[in-house]
């Protein structure tokens, strides 16, 4: 499940409702580049749609509904193209990421600019939008390429990717269901997943790169025939990511000789 992946579920969960909204910017997972945030003042009795993203074509949860009152607490991280990045509570046990379009001036409060690093990834997870409470799931297909925006703590990451239906989304998910995408010679997206190992008997499971080209000590052996979803190759090295019991991943990297199309 989503929800065990993030550590800051258990404390948050401790505090009563009304210290919540006063606490939360500094029970945030810290050690990434999520920004910090601050408690708004909107003036009451107004409603905002919440996309997921910076702009309307961004997945809209709750069906297309999701919104915000300001009749409620809201945390606000950040502004973006016209767009502040806030939190909110949805219902007694979760919580929503989310973009509204509104001001700084609405907002009541200073708002910085946000700011976000834009390193490439491949993601083998699904996502949500509270990664604090209730880890609520976003499906995402196997092998969607999309970008690391921030570190939200120790083990989860901020991404923007999209749906199976193609629409932009920002959501976080465990660092364990992403690898970086390599430099290099990148195989297509559509053949992730339908690639095999062989060698004739065991394929030598490696950590690095640096191992796979040099012939160093493996991880552990693996037998051949295994199909694994392909990340990339550069320079003789396959990554590769290998589904085992119970949903578990293993990323690792093999000798790209190893890999065939068909048994």
């Amino acid at each position: 499940m989503i929800k065990r992946l993030f550590a800051a579920a258990a404390l948050l969960l401790c505090f009563p409702l009304a210290v919540l909204a006063d606490s939360i910017v500094a029970l945030l997972p810290g050690g990434g580049t999520f920004p910090q945030g601050v408690y708004a003042h909107f003036a009451a009795d107004q409603k905002f749609a919440v996309y997921s993203g910076p702009g309307e074509m961004y997945l809209r949860e709750a069906n297309g509904r999701a919104s915000v009152s300001t009749n409620d607490w809201i945390e606000v991280f950040g502004e973006e193209n016209g767009w502040l990045l806030v939190l909110y509570r949805v219902s007694a046990d979760a919580l929503r990421f989310g973009y509204i379009q509104a001001t700084q001036a609405q907002a009541g409060v200073p708002v910085q600019a946000l700011s976000w690093q834009s390193d490439a990834v491949i993601l083998y997870g699904g996502a949500t939008n509270d990664p604090i409470e209730s880890g609520a799931g976003i499906d995402l297909p196997a092998g969607q390429e999309g970008t690391l925006l921030a570190m939200f703590g120790d083990d989860a990451a901020y991404v923007e990717t999209q749906t199976a239906g193609g629409v932009p989304v920002r959501a976080f998910m465990s660092v364990h269901d992403l690898v970086y995408a390599e430099s290099g010679e990148s195989l297509p997206i559509n053949q992730i997943g339908m690639l095999y190992m062989w060698d004739g008997s065991d394929v030598a499971l490696y950590a690095t790169k640096e191992d796979a080209l040099s012939g160093g000590v493996p991880v552990r052996m693996q037998a051949s025939g295994v199909m694994v979803r392909v990340v990339s190759v550069s320079g003789g090295a396959a990554q590769v990511a290998i589904d085992g019991a119970g949903g578990l991943r293993e990323i690792c990297w093999i000798d790209a000789a190893c890999l065939v199309t068909e048994l």
